[in-house]
């Protein structure tokens, strides 16, 4: 279903032409309605009702706004709206778990971006060139963000992801891993909230550099970096103005409304994730297992009854907790880490082999 005027043509199970020529749409909403969609280089694959990949369909596009309300297995492809220079604001369904390269770039009238959930990947370049000063790049603390400036798999070395880019503040969970010299190189931020304690500064493949190394500049001069008391994040930022001689970088533990910023583990150990999304799925098998989890973490619960399942049962039995709760094949799901503690309920009698595999801060 297309709304909008666009140039796109349909050819049996393909979809061609994606590239928009429409220069009065306010808004422009897809929704993916074929059963089955072969993928090639800047088409859309279709599975049922899931897009695997979406490469490129909007390059050049004179759209203001878009609304991809897709259910996505492995994330925007490639150069999706690249020099979509009209391109204002974009709102992304939660199931997009990547972003990368080239994404966005050259959207330089784009002022409002939000960073699902689950999207586990900022590839390199995706917002090089988004000069706008207004731009607001929007990342909860339910984020599962975990690289910054590589492909899809995370395995790449590191390149600039905002390069040029005109955006000024951006808040990183507690899920990024490690944070590369080049991930915000030739950046415009100068306020930065690093939200874990332990997140490593490292090399472009991710190995921390060791004490007495010389320290490579991670952010421009005269960034606040805003993190918690004892973390990796003042570590450095001591490290490094110690090693030019002048206070380079500024670091708070407050956040920019003048609260302290607080150590994650300590605060929600015993703190029930009551606006958690735990997703309930109908298995092959013919029984309801949780599938998905996405909450900022502490205490979670299981439930053994669920009051709706993703086929639409109501008040649907919990028999399992499905190994893909925290994996999938790519990934063990970031979110793994702020799992503190954990209760599954009765009822429930099956846990799938690597259910809570990696599930390192469990107590």
């Amino acid at each position: 279903l297309w709304i909008g005027t666009t140039n796109a043509e349909i050819y049996g199970n393909y979809v061609s032409g994606f590239c928009l020529n429409n220069r009065d749409a306010g808004k422009l909403v897809i929704t993916p309605v074929f059963d089955y969609l072969d993928e090639l280089h800047g088409y859309v694959k279709v599975t049922g009702s899931k897009v695997s990949h979406i490469d490129s369909p909007f390059a050049n596009s004179n759209d203001t706004r878009a609304i991809l309300s897709v259910e996505v297995q492995e994330g925007i492809g490639r150069g999706l709206f690249n020099n979509c220079f009209n391109l204002q604001e974009l709102t992304l369904a939660n199931d997009f778990d990547s972003i990368t390269m080239n994404a966005f770039k050259g959207c330089y009238s784009l002022k409002k971006v939000n960073i699902p959930d689950n999207v586990m990947v900022i590839g390199k370049y995706a917002f090089t060139d988004c000069t706008n000063p207004e731009l607001e790049i929007v990342i909860s603390e339910r984020s599962n963000l975990q690289y910054i400036g590589h492909n899809e798999l995370g395995t790449d070395p590191a390149e600039p992801s905002f390069s040029n880019c005109g955006a000024t503040k951006i808040y990183l969970p507690i899920t990024v891993e490690y944070i590369t010299a080049e991930a915000f190189r030739y950046s415009g931020f100068r306020d930065i909230t690093i939200a874990g304690k332990d997140t490593a500064f490292a090399n472009e493949r991710g190995v921390a550099f060791k004490d007495g190394a010389e320290l490579p500049q991670f952010f421009a001069d005269g960034t606040v970096i805003r993190g918690v008391k004892g973390s990796t994040a003042e570590a450095y930022v001591n490290a490094y103005n110690e090693q030019v001689g002048y206070e380079a970088l500024i670091f708070t533990t407050k956040d920019a409304d003048g609260n302290e910023i607080k150590d994650f583990f300590t605060e929600n150990v015993n703190k029930v994730d009551e606006n958690s999304t735990i997703k309930v799925e109908l298995t092959s098998n013919g029984y309801y297992a949780a599938t998905q989890y996405l909450g900022v973490g502490g205490k979670i619960v299981i439930p053994g009854i669920i009051d709706k399942a993703e086929d639409g049962t109501l008040n649907a039995p919990v028999y399992a907790v499905s190994a893909d709760m925290f994996q999938e094949e790519k990934f063990t799901k970031p979110s793994i880490i702020r799992v503190l503690k954990l209760e599954i309920s009765e009822g429930i009698s099956v846990v799938e082999a690597k259910a809570f595999k990696d599930a390192t801060n469990l107590t």
